[in-house]
């Protein structure tokens, strides 16, 4: 943190900040232990040698201030002193559907299962579900400051779950995790995140982590907060159930729909051009006027009437449900196993021209932010 801010405020040049990356994870250790950072910083980056550590302590000067004021911080107390209006990204860690299909036929769009990180300047992220994406992410989020988040997940079929038990976060002591889970109540919101890390399916038993992992249950009704999020969820129409979510933060808006159906048979409601049916009505709801949503479409419109009863949707019933409820930007997701780059090439590109909304594929790796207003 200290080295980002200062080489971002021009305190520092590029090879102190080379420099500064031999010895991060360590200030990083030393500022969690609540000690002055800078002074610690020079030293030992001088010890080794770093080239301009001088300059680089010095420069770095107010920029420690800052970093040691969020070290000492509590567990979700005000976050990163970011200057300015606020953004709203979402990155992809995972965005296949089912099971993870690595190899050179996804290596473009990624073959990792559901798995996506909500920021909002210095907060603590948002994970939604936790699929095989989670386990880069676990890695990247230990090379960060924030030592809290909350991961909802959108139902227990297994290609959500695949990455838990290998999201380094649970493993590391003094971070805060806030699991939210479709259950009527904490007791079995936990029980339910126990079958996996009970020593039978996993080596880990979920009371041996050594994080401090909070659970919560969520069922579809009044939106609840998660740090600086208002959250709201909705039940989908998925075998065994699901829960889509909205989010909310400083006026910006997204929508995560996985897995579901359509809400309407073939031939009735928004996709057929009629009046919606009740349940639609909820949809339309729940997404009015989202600034992104990123929506099942595992089939395609044939696969769909082929297999409907598999819980998942296909891009025309999406781009119904979505332009009604007046979404600006429609990300099509979950992609089906067996869908080549190639594949998603030619969806990307139908899609692409579509009119009175923008549609994108979802991309692994990908980030989409929403500006501030």
């Amino acid at each position: 943190y200290t080295m980002s801010i200062a080489a971002s405020d021009g305190k520092i040049g590029r090879m102190g900040v080379v420099g500064v990356l031999k010895v991060q994870r360590a200030v990083l250790r030393r500022c969690e232990q609540r000690t002055n950072s800078w002074e610690w910083t020079g030293r030992i980056a001088a010890r080794r040698g770093v080239p301009a550590a001088n300059e680089l302590c010095t420069g770095a000067w107010t920029a420690n201030k800052a970093a040691v004021r969020f070290a000492r911080a509590p567990l979700g107390a005000a976050s990163l002193p970011i200057r300015g209006k606020t953004k709203l990204e979402i990155r992809f860690w995972g965005v296949r559907g089912s099971i993870p299909t690595p190899g050179e036929h996804t290596r473009r769009w990624g073959g990792n299962t559901s798995c996506l990180e909500i920021r909002e300047n210095g907060a603590p992220p948002i994970v939604l579900d936790c699929g095989t994406g989670a386990r880069e992410l676990g890695r990247k989020l230990l090379s960060e400051p924030g030592r809290e988040l909350f991961l909802l997940f959108s139902h227990f079929h297994m290609d959500h779950v695949y990455g838990f038990p290998f999201f380094l976060p649970i493993y590391t002591p003094g971070y805060r995790i806030h699991v939210t889970v479709p259950a009527y109540s904490a007791d079995e919101a936990r029980e339910k995140i126990a079958r996996y890390l009970n020593g039978v399916y996993h080596p880990t038993r979920l009371r041996e982590l050594p994080s401090q992992v909070d659970f919560e249950a969520v069922r579809p009704g009044p939106a609840f907060q998660c740090g600086p999020f208002e959250v709201k969820a909705l039940a989908l129409n998925h075998p065994g159930g699901s829960l889509g979510y909205r989010i909310e933060v400083g006026g910006k808006s997204m929508a995560y729909l996985t897995d579901t159906a359509p809400f309407a048979r073939p031939g009735e409601g928004v996709a057929a051009g009629q009046q919606e049916i009740p349940r639609e009505s909820k949809v339309l709801a729940f997404l009015k006027d989202c600034d992104v949503v990123v929506y099942d479409t595992m089939f395609d419109e044939h696969e769909y009437l082929e297999k409907m009863t598999w819980g998942h949707s296909y891009p025309e019933y999406a781009a119904s449900i979505c332009r009604a409820a007046g979404v600006k930007h429609l990300v099509l997701f979950h992609h089906a196993p067996e869908r080549t780059d190639e594949e998603v090439d030619a969806r990307a590109e139908k899609w692409s021209s579509y009119e009175g909304m923008r549609v994108t594929c979802a991309k692994e790796g990908e980030r989409i932010v929403v500006e501030p207003r």
